[in-house]
């Protein structure tokens, strides 16, 4: 109503584009919800894929070298994330913990590496994650067939299912047969490898070595997933609902910048739409047990009243 840019074809093209880093990294951090974890390294490992990008996918690398790279940058994230599941399941550092420790070290190398933001990512790898069907990126078709696989995979399959058993119970899932350690560091090899696609993707955006421009991305991250449903009590949640999270905190950015409001309303709006979220299903739940228990006690009761 207040623009005559907004539904226009351009804007709701950006939005799309926008929206597959925000979208593969809430993606990535449901992985770890899904079995009581977090991983507040995701933002920063982004930042090391697109600074690793900047060298090893230059402008003007042939594409056998883009290639690569971007295993290389794959590669990197499947390293985080084993080192970040072993600390948890092994060394018995809480996730927090681990992550955070994590985040300091990626962010340190990010900045070595590059101190300042610099060197050009190749176009043609640039060109070929912008490709477009109209006006409708080809990400947000990578974007919906990820969540479709990865929904099938948690709901349809053994593996998934063991994934949600021991969010829900650890210990009961243990004695029905499930290896808990390895189900668990794979989580979190599988959020690492995805938050270092993501990195591509945003590479793809900025378009040059940037060492801090996922430090945003974490906090995102976790507040789409449980806008999506997730619970961080593990469990709960669904791969489409990140996504929807996701493409909500875009949405809001987006408008905020066509009203020509500060950014730093989207970051108070951001905070408060992830505590209202998890107040509501916080407080759903518990709004269920105590009328579970009301109702349980009324039934104990009522054969008492009977009687007398």
């Amino acid at each position: 109503m207040q623009s005559d840019v907004f539904l226009k074809p351009i804007n709701i093209k950006n939005m799309l584009q926008a929206a597959a880093p925000v979208g593969l990294v809430a993606l990535a951090q449901l992985h770890v919800l899904l079995v009581r974890g977090l991983d507040v390294s995701v933002g920063a490992l982004m930042s090391v894929t697109v600074v690793t990008a900047s060298y090893l996918m230059a402008s003007g690398s042939p594409a056998g070298i883009v290639m690569l790279g971007v295993l290389a940058c794959v590669g990197i994230g499947v390293v985080v994330g084993l080192i970040n599941g072993w600390l948890v399941r092994f060394a018995h550092i809480n996730a927090v913990i681990t992550t955070i420790a994590m985040l300091s070290v990626l962010q340190g190398i990010a900045l070595i590496v590059r101190p300042t933001p610099g060197g050009a990512i190749s176009s043609d790898f640039m060109k070929f994650l912008q490709v477009k069907i109209g006006f409708v990126p080809v990400s947000a078709f990578v974007l919906i067939a990820a969540v479709l696989i990865g929904d099938w995979w948690l709901h349809r399959t053994r593996s998934g299912l063991e994934v949600k058993a021991i969010g829900f119970r650890e210990e009961a899932a243990r004695r029905n047969g499930v290896r808990v350690n390895r189900v668990q560091v794979r989580s979190y090899i599988l959020a690492s490898a995805t938050a270092a696609v993501a990195g591509l993707f945003l590479a793809a955006e900025v378009g040059v070595g940037h060492p801090t421009i996922g430090q945003n991305f974490a906090l995102n991250s976790i507040a789409a997933a449980v806008l999506g449903g997730a619970a961080l009590s593990g469990g709960r949640g669904s791969f489409g609902g990140a996504l929807f999270g996701a493409f909500f905190f875009t949405l809001m950015v987006n408008v905020i910048s066509i009203l020509g409001l500060s950014s730093s309303v989207g970051v108070i709006a951001s905070g408060l739409m992830t505590l209202l979220a998890i107040f509501l299903y916080s407080g759903f739940a518990e709004f269920d047990r105590v009328i579970r228990r009301l109702l349980g006690r009324r039934s104990r009761s009522a054969p008492v009243a009977a009687k007398g």
